[in-house]
């Protein structure tokens, strides 16, 4: 420890940058999302809180749009790696790059997923 504070290769910030959970709360009580908030921290290698707001309030729309799209993606990766067992091929109209993948269309989804399960149940 005492090499890496006396090292000039190192940067100090990773010693005495305060954590994510403490910078969140107060820039999520400003109404920014964690996602964005994550990352301008990890874009900018940065945890300074003035920072941080200074970069969202003029890029916020930029940040939630590259946001969106990398949930987007990994929609799309999760529904892929489920298609090998989709017998029935509903998820084919979800990873089709046509169709917008979004929580109401997975909710969607999930509710014909039950009613087949439930379909496969006898009777008594």
């Amino acid at each position: 420890m005492k090499k890496l504070i006396q090292s000039t290769e190192y940067s100090l910030d990773q010693l005495v940058a305060p954590s994510f959970n403490i910078l969140s709360t107060s820039l999520i009580g400003i109404g920014y999302k964690e996602q964005s908030i994550k990352y301008v921290m990890k874009k900018y290698n940065t945890t300074n809180i003035y920072f941080i707001d200074k970069i969202l309030r003029e890029e916020i729309q930029s940040i939630e749009n590259i946001c969106q799209q990398e949930q987007q993606q990994k929609r799309l990766d999760v529904l892929r790696r489920w298609s090998p067992y989709d017998e029935n091929r509903p998820l084919h109209m979800l990873i089709d790059n046509d169709n917008v993948t979004n929580d109401s269309s997975i909710s969607i989804l999930r509710s014909d997923i039950d009613n087949d399960d439930d379909d496969d149940i006898p009777s008594e």
